[in-house]
């Protein structure tokens, strides 16, 4: 990990000579779930997020734009019945660090790839109504996950369009049987969809 990040910062600051600069705000909402390795695990709903952040980058030319967004952004998801006393919901803050690269076939379109990688800054549990801390943590401190997807450019605004999924877990349950046994080790991950809105302020070099 810490060797690709010194790779993209390389990247771009050897291009920047030619580059132009950009700083870029951003809002927008996850529509967040979670991801199990094991189809045996309970069944889990999508919830409603949101991050906030900017995103510096560099247009390298016309074609390829790369940028290093930091932003929070909350992530989760719910179980149980639906408005029942059983329905849970998990809501996780992260600070991410967000490198990525970009190519633009044409001018209004941009497609992208990159990673994340957050870290847990909050997690609380709502039931009955009411959100409070766990009793005991749900999920890592580190979110470590990978990221594509597009960006349409009317002038200076941009509608940004995102999947993510960890790639690492977030958390390892383990299944056992009446006995004690173990049955099976469940990784769990998260994903979603993101859509944002955001603006480009172009910085002049003096």
């Amino acid at each position: 990990m810490k060797k690709l990040a010194f790779f993209f910062f390389c990247l771009v600051f050897a291009f920047s000579a030619k580059a132009q600069f950009m700083l870029s705000p951003i809002a927008g909402l996850n529509f967040s779930n979670m991801t199990a390795s094991s189809n045996a695990f309970y069944k889990t709903y999508t919830v409603l997020r949101y991050y906030i952040g900017v995103q510096p980058s560099y247009d390298i030319n016309e074609k390829f734009n790369v940028g290093a967004g930091v932003q929070f952004a909350t992530k989760g998801y719910r179980w149980g019945d639906i408005g029942s006393t059983s329905e849970t919901e998990l809501r996780i803050g992260y600070l991410e660090f967000t490198p990525y690269a970009m190519y633009k076939p044409v001018k209004i379109i941009g497609i992208y790839a990159g990673a994340s990688l957050g870290y847990q800054l909050d997690e609380k549990i709502k039931n009955g109504g009411k959100w409070r801390s766990p009793f005991f943590d749900f999920s890592e401190k580190y979110d470590f996950g990978g990221v594509v997807g597009i960006k349409l450019f009317a002038k200076n605004i941009f509608v940004n369009l995102g999947l993510f999924r960890s790639l690492v877990p977030i958390n390892e349950i383990n299944l056992t049987d009446e006995n004690g046994e173990i049955l099976e080790n469940v990784k769990q991950f998260n994903q979603l969809f993101s859509i944002g809105v955001g603006y480009n302020f172009h910085l002049k070099k003096k």
